[in-house]
């Protein structure tokens, strides 16, 4: 069964913390909220923004990608072009909190 990538199924209430995912420009680590079985909330408490490119690119996609994510149900949605390698780690940062939360 994988709850990464099925928005169908019913996830254990809580608050489950994803791994930290390495690219290139450091490591994200994303959280999510379970609530009612349905992912209510998910927040990226690790990213990198010691650089003003990743920086710029991330304080716009990060926000995107956790809305995508909620409004998703899972780890299976499109990335903004420029920022693929931030898609690329936050996702499967995502998936290990969804597959602890499933």
């Amino acid at each position: 069964m994988q709850s990464s990538s099925t928005s169908g199924e019913t996830l254990k209430d809580g608050t489950y913390t994803g791994s930290d995912s390495s690219y290139e420009f450091g490591d994200i680590q994303v959280q999510i909220v379970v609530a009612n079985g349905k992912i209510s909330k998910v927040t990226a408490i690790k990213y990198p923004t010691d650089n003003q490119k990743t920086q710029s690119i991330n304080e716009n996609a990060i926000p995107t990608y956790e809305a995508s994510a909620v409004k998703s149900q899972s780890a299976s949605f499109s990335n903004i072009s420029g920022a693929t390698k931030t898609w690329e780690a936050f996702t499967e940062s995502l998936k290990t909190a969804i597959n602890d939360a499933g």
